[in-house]
């Protein structure tokens, strides 16, 4: 008997209908939920502090304070550290269960960073406001030999996709430019509009940016929009301004805005539950 017909005879038992019903609802709702279940935020309120938080925005620990340095972007890597750029000093890694951290790449001039799937490190290097490099870490923070110049004018951001491709956001020049592991740049910019301040790549190569009041997703192509453009409204009414973003392994988009909420929002565009408040003044945010 094939499971077809085994589908059948059960359909036809009194009751079995709303029981079968019922899982069927339950599993494609389980298969919407984002698969991380902790949301470390980087925030530099009073002092840089990473705090940590359940999807439903439950403080729990560690609470990691890092001191009166000028923190600007969070990654974490495959092992579950959390690689923090501040400028003037480099990248600190922090351990995301325990919270212990140490120095761990000396770079003076750090503006953001970005890891790929191979562990790699990407920190942006500020040269002046028109000339940025990035430079590449290998996973133990031993330096490549030559940096990536970007001439772009006050770069905000960069993220990675999957195959390796670079994404320098500028705010100088409102564009995101892409460049190729061997530091080529690609012909293609994507005009963002004033005042872009993050970047985040999925897996599946959607792009996503946060713009002056919004968060903006594009198919791979950089040219077609995913979902209408999205705004948050701020709890002391107007809206807020998005400051950090980071995709989940399962496309789960995550959104830290400057008052402090934290936004969870599904490949389709829908909210994943509610916003949650988290410190002010966010400047990174990953999951696991």
């Amino acid at each position: 008997m094939n499971a077809r017909s085994v589908f059948k005879r059960a359909w036809r038992k009194p009751g079995i209908q709303l029981t079968l019903l019922l899982v069927m609802l339950c599993t494609a709702c389980s298969a919407q939920q984002p698969t991380a279940t902790k949301i470390f935020v980087l925030s530099a309120n009073r002092g840089c502090k990473i705090t940590t938080y359940t999807l439903d925005g439950k403080q729990i620990d560690p609470e990691i304070g890092i001191g009166g340095f000028t923190c600007n972007g969070m990654v974490m890597d495959s092992h579950g550290n959390l690689l923090v750029s501040i400028m003037n000093r480099g990248v600190m890694k922090f351990n995301s269960e325990d919270g212990k951290g140490k120095m761990f790449i000396g770079a003076p001039s750090a503006s953001a960073i970005a890891i790929d799937r191979k562990q790699i490190i990407h920190l942006l290097i500020t040269k002046d406001t028109d000339n940025w490099q990035v430079r590449t870490f290998s996973p133990n923070g031993a330096g490549s030999a030559w940096p990536m110049t970007i001439n772009l004018a006050y770069v905000s951001g960069i993220a990675l996709n999957s195959e390796g491709t670079l994404y320098a956001l500028s705010q100088g020049n409102s564009v995101i430019r892409m460049y190729e592991p061997d530091g080529r740049q690609l012909v293609q910019s994507i005009h963002t509009g004033d005042t872009p301040k993050a970047i985040a790549v999925a897996p599946d190569g959607k792009i996503y940016f946060a713009n002056f009041l919004s968060v903006t997703s594009l198919l791979p192509d950089g040219k077609t929009p995913v979902w209408p453009a999205l705004k948050h409204a701020a709890p002391g009414g107007g809206f807020d301004n998005p400051t950090a973003l980071t995709v989940g392994d399962d496309g789960t988009l995550y959104i830290g805005y400057n008052g402090g909420s934290v936004g969870i929002i599904g490949a389709d565009g829908k909210p994943r539950g509610g916003v949650f408040q988290a410190l002010p003044d966010i400047r990174g945010i990953a999951v696991r």
